[in-house]
């Protein structure tokens, strides 16, 4: 993590956000990665981050990510799942879903 606390962008440090939603969507050309919260399934999720990738960066950041996560348990124990699956909140309906 060392590393990563020393990416800067310009002379301001990048911020962090905390996120317990995602939906991934894609396209031929891209993969489109939506971050955000929701506290309720009722509740839409607030999204405020999307991150656009091409395939070839989508299955780099899948190959860092398992790594990452082998890494963790091998540290760590593993991770528990949520035995009844995670559940997905609904997006806000000014979102526009994408394939």
């Amino acid at each position: 993590m060392d590393s990563i606390d020393k990416i800067f962008q310009g002379d301001k440090k990048l911020e962090g956000k905390y996120a317990n939603f995602f939906a991934i969507g894609h396209s031929e050309y891209e993969y489109i990665f939506d971050f955000g919260q929701s506290y309720s399934e009722n509740e839409d999720a607030e999204l405020y981050t999307r991150i656009v990738l091409s395939p070839v960066h989508a299955k780099n950041f899948l190959k860092t990510l398992e790594k990452s996560i082998a890494q963790f348990e091998t540290t760590f124990g593993a991770i528990k799942e949520d035995p009844a699956g995670s559940s997905t909140p609904k997006k806000r309906s000014s979102e526009s879903a994408r394939p």
